[in-house]
């Protein structure tokens, strides 16, 4: 009967074994296959963000992380960990969002913006090189400013950098500066300022005139309702209309709140 009971035991352990190690590598399997969907999710989700709306997706990943973390103390019954997750996750929803407003965009626009977009030849930017397929699909392009230094070294720098560009092939916007003269330094900045596409709007209050000494700066193609917002968010639902002077209106004409605004405009709300 003993060896009887061995022998049986040792059959049905024979049977099970196999069945119980494949259960275990198959079931290894399925979670690193969904281990690497998910790393796989979470690369190509941040990937097409730009590096300057990085500290958002990083502030809104950290309350996804508080948000796991209460989740598993509910699953759990541990008060601590309800508790801590909700205190992260809150604190980094509202990070999230105060950031989001700080940039005057949503938060929608800054994590799927970038999606669908085709790489935008910009002014000063190579073109033509992601046409072919040849370059990363998910490669931004940029208004891409090329700036050569020590021109004060060289007899002639304008034909220095024109041989340059055309040796290298690169076609970007190229200036020839010199940090110690000053030489070429003043067309930075207006270069810059015309190809970020940011205008700059002041505001002024009803028979006052306007505050030019604090002007507020919107991108390219806002409205009224944007400086409303940026001046109050509570001025945003009772605006009712505004009147403009400058390049997007006539003098003092009346406009809704979705008329755009242009750089230098001055914007008189009345809610």
């Amino acid at each position: 009967m003993y060896l009887a009971g061995v022998f049986h035991v040792l059959t049905i352990s024979s049977t099970l074994f196999p069945a119980f190690f494949a259960s275990r590598t198959a079931f290894r399997k399925s979670r690193l296959n969904s281990a690497y969907s998910r790393k796989s999710f979470g690369v190509m989700f941040v990937l097409p963000i730009g590096g300057a709306d990085m500290p958002v997706v990083i502030a809104l990943l950290n309350a996804f992380t508080g948000l796991a973390a209460a989740a598993t103390g509910f699953e759990l019954e541990n008060n601590v960990l309800i508790v801590s997750g909700m205190l992260v996750g809150a604190s980094g929803t509202l990070l999230t969002v105060l950031m989001g407003r700080a940039m005057n965009r949503s938060i929608a626009n800054v994590l799927f913006g970038a999606f669908g977009q085709l790489t935008p030849s910009a002014a000063g930017a190579p073109a033509g090189a992601a046409a072919d397929g040849s370059e990363d699909p998910f490669a931004l392009r940029l208004p891409t400013l090329l700036v050569a230094n020590k021109a004060d070294r060289l007899p002639d720098a304008a034909v220095e950098l024109r041989t340059f560009l055309e040796l290298t092939g690169l076609r970007y916007a190229a200036f020839a500066v010199s940090a110690a003269t000053g030489h070429g330094l003043g067309e930075i900045g207006p270069w810059l300022f015309a190809h970020l596409g940011i205008v700059q709007v002041y505001t002024k209050l009803p028979g006052h005139p306007p505050d030019r000494d604090r002007p507020f700066t919107l991108r390219r193609g806002q409205t009224v309702e944007d400086v409303a917002r940026l001046v109050h968010k509570d001025l945003t639902r009772s605006l009712r209309y505004a009147r403009v002077w400058g390049k997007s209106g006539f003098a003092g004409q009346q406009v809704g709140r979705e008329h755009p605004v242009a750089d230098g405009d001055v914007v008189e709300l009345h809610a």
